[in-house]
């Protein structure tokens, strides 16, 4: 004789590894594996927080990802010039 007992998980956007719970019956313990499916965030934008740059001060850039992640990300930043050249701005 057996039953099933059901327990539903929860979907969500967030890159994260795979997660295990316990059920416990009787003093008896079973193990299920939460299998993540999200992929990991890729960066949809970069903008300019606010319209311009007053000489002399720091610019300040929003990056927008695709989606959260649990774990730390690393992505590959460079500078490239417009009209500006590397004398207009700091490059360290």
């Amino acid at each position: 004789t057996m039953f099933t007992a059901t327990v539903d998980t929860t979907q969500d956007t967030i890159d994260e590894p795979d997660e295990t719970f316990d059920l416990q019956v009787g003093g008896v313990t079973g193990t299920a594996t939460i299998q993540d499916d999200d992929d990991a965030p890729v960066i949809t934008e970069v903008a300019l927080v606010g319209e311009t740059v007053p000489e002399g001060q720091a610019a300040e850039f929003k990056v927008t990802l695709s989606n959260a992640s649990s774990s730390d990300q690393t992505y590959t930043i460079g500078l490239v010039n417009g009209t500006a050249g590397d004398n207009d701005y700091d490059t360290n």
